[in-house]
């Protein structure tokens, strides 16, 4: 054996699975490693490289359990996740009471962000809640599944309908954007499953009337100023961030009405708009790791604003390359998931798909100014949770796909095996 069928052959045993998803998070590490280097400049004298070699911990730690989590069959991890899910609910419930105040939203209690954390764990729950509810059937081209129905969920509707109501509406009091990522990928997963439209319209019709309701409420209460005269939606206020996202929106309608008007005040959204002046520096083909200015001056442009960090040093092709990487990863999930036999395991590869897919959509829009608030990049912004919450979702997808090929393989050794006794015959 040559040393180079050795290497290849360790490499196949160490990284099992999908090899292009192997691959895709490979790229996804050597961007970060080179953009989150030139990104913290924005930092530097905090510690610069004390925070760099944090995110290359980090880096080295999703590495890790993505390593050993997906050598396992997929069933203990569902396990795992659904047992850390209910821990997350939990905290999820009290964060924005007791959770620590950063920039001016409780998102994190206990150093831990339960609304990243809890993702994985709610698409592994909708999954086998909807799984319940469905069967497949081989037509000779493929599995087909037959339409879902809510009423025969296991565990009951109920539970999901709850479970999942309340994790958007509490996450959402703080983070709206992390609300409607996780509201729109389970939606997808049900969607998926066949379950009929109308009973979203039934089930959910009343926590969307409830947030329009606050939404007119929040309108009607301004004052000339646009501030808020009630205390609930003031600073400490259970709805707070009210005034934060209206806001938002609202220096992003301005801005786009007329950006080189003579009251433009680039101030007046700061973040965003550097954020685009980094995209617009880049003149298509990049100003380089060194050469790129707006990093220093970028608030979160190691995270939240990465993409628009790399955008300025890579250009056109940074950006095309990105956009490839991500849709990559979503094809190959729903290959894999239009492969599988079990409704329970399509649904988890289609919805952690469609998970880290919208993550990273929300990242590159934000980035290029294109919407309000922001999300990590998914395997590239700084930030060791947000890694390692990825590093787990992937990891189930690699075992259940792992789990796929072992089936697929030993149905073609027992398909040999009798071919070989029919010869003997």
């Amino acid at each position: 054996m040559t040393a180079q069928t050795g290497i290849k052959s360790f490499l196949n045993n160490l990284c099992q699975g999908s090899k292009g998803i192997w691959w895709v998070v490979g790229i996804l590490y050597l961007i970060s490693f080179v953009s989150v280097y030139g990104s913290l400049e924005s930092i530097r004298g905090y510690n610069y490289w004390g925070q760099y070699l944090s995110h290359v911990s980090s880096m080295a730690l999703a590495l890790i359990v993505m390593l050993v989590l997906h050598r396992l069959p997929p069933k203990p991890i569902i396990s795992i996740l659904l047992v850390f899910g209910m821990a997350f609910f939990l905290l999820v419930l009290i964060c924005p009471v007791f959770g620590a105040n950063i920039n001016g939203a409780k998102r994190t209690i206990m150093g831990i962000q339960p609304s990243d954390c809890i993702k994985p764990c709610l698409i592994v729950f909708s999954a086998m809640c909807m799984a319940g509810g469905m069967s497949m059937k081989n037509e000779g081209k493929g599995f087909t599944w037959s339409k879902g129905n809510i009423f025969k969920m296991t565990p009951p509707k109920w539970l999901w309908i709850v479970v999942c109501s309340i994790v958007c509406i509490f996450v959402g009091v703080e983070n709206g954007s992390q609300a409607v990522m996780i509201g729109f990928a389970l939606f997808c997963i049900a969607m998926l499953a066949g379950v009929p439209f109308k009973h979203f319209i039934v089930y959910f019709g009343g926590i969307f009337a409830a947030i329009a309701l606050v939404a007119g409420f929040f309108l009607v209460q301004l004052d000339d100023n646009g501030r808020s005269q009630l205390g609930v939606f003031q600073k400490g206020g259970i709805l707070h961030r009210c005034e934060t996202w209206y806001h938002r929106i609202q220096n992003a309608g301005d801005a786009d009405s007329n950006p080189i008007g003579p009251d433009f005040d680039f101030m007046k959204d700061e973040q965003a708009n550097h954020g685009k002046v980094a995209v617009a520096q880049s003149k298509g083909w990049g100003r380089g790791v060194i050469g790129n200015t707006e990093r220093s001056v970028l608030p979160l442009a190691f995270s939240d604003f990465i993409f628009a960090s790399i955008v300025e040093m890579s250009g056109v092709i940074g950006a095309v390359l990105i956009f490839l990487l991500y849709g990559s990863l979503f094809f190959i999930t729903i290959r894999w998931a239009l492969r599988t036999e079990s409704p329970r395991n399509a649904l988890i590869l289609f919805g952690t798909g469609v998970m880290i897919t919208i993550q990273a959509l929300v990242n590159m829009l934000v980035g290029s100014g294109a919407f309000v608030t922001g999300q990590p990049l998914p395997f590239v912004s700084k930030g060791g949770q947000s890694m390692v919450v990825c590093a787990v979702m992937i990891a189930l997808v690699q075992s259940i796909i792992k789990a796929e090929m072992d089936k697929k393989n030993e149905t073609k050794k027992v398909k040999v095996k009798v071919a070989k006794a029919d010869e003997t015959e």
